[in-house]
């Protein structure tokens, strides 16, 4: 059957714009982002804790990006390098006047990288690209992909020891293509102000 997006979905509230998966590849696309997030985890996972001061210590990242909540890891290479992997989940429940319902699960694989301005201390700078991939499954069954990168500025704050604030501001850049039986039908490119707040908890 041929597949279709509604209005509403293609400019939706959300930062990101949205394209449909075609059903015979959905498992792959949803398999290759939780796969590079496992590899990047093990890597940082790895660095032998000896060559990191206390305060760059592998730690657990809670924050909140355009109001979802996100969980990922701190995971410390050099006193000046982390890469920050992240999950993010989210349900979404719309009425129309028409009288019926929608609702949307969305999760997000995302993965950033944090270069220090600034040797360790209790406040630190850093710039933070991240890349994101979103895939959207609506409850009629169809499944749509959006693609996010992002650039910014941070500042962490160390509160105590083994608990430390932060907050992040740039832009991002998000490109996604409607298509219908494979043939394109609409490219879309969205600019959009980016800014994260969140706690890292070192183990």
């Amino acid at each position: 059957p041929r597949s279709t997006v509604r209005p509403s979905r293609r400019l939706g509230a959300t930062p990101f714009a949205e394209t449909p998966l075609r059903p015979h590849r959905r498992g792959l696309k949803e398999v290759r982002p939780l796969a590079l997030l496992a590899i990047v985890t093990l890597i940082g996972l790895g660095v032998p804790a000896g060559t990191l001061s206390a305060q760059e210590r592998v730690g657990i990242v809670v924050g909140s990006p355009f109001g979802n909540l996100i969980v990922g890891a701190h995971l410390p290479l050099t006193a000046r390098l982390v890469i920050r992997p992240d999950l993010s989940f989210g349900v979404t429940d719309r009425s129309y006047t028409s009288g019926g319902t929608q609702r949307n699960t969305a999760l997000t694989f995302g993965l950033s990288t944090l270069h220090y301005l600034n040797e360790p201390g209790p406040r630190r700078d850093y710039l933070v690209p991240r890349l994101a991939h979103r895939i959207t499954r609506y409850d009629d069954g169809e499944a749509l992909a959006q693609y996010e990168l992002s650039a910014g500025y941070g500042r962490q704050a160390e509160v105590v020891e083994r608990f430390t604030l932060w907050a992040e501001a740039g832009a991002s850049f998000t490109y996604s293509e409607n298509r219908f039986d494979g043939s394109l039908s609409q490219t879309i490119r969205v600019w959009n102000a980016m800014g994260r707040l969140g706690v890292i908890l070192r183990l």
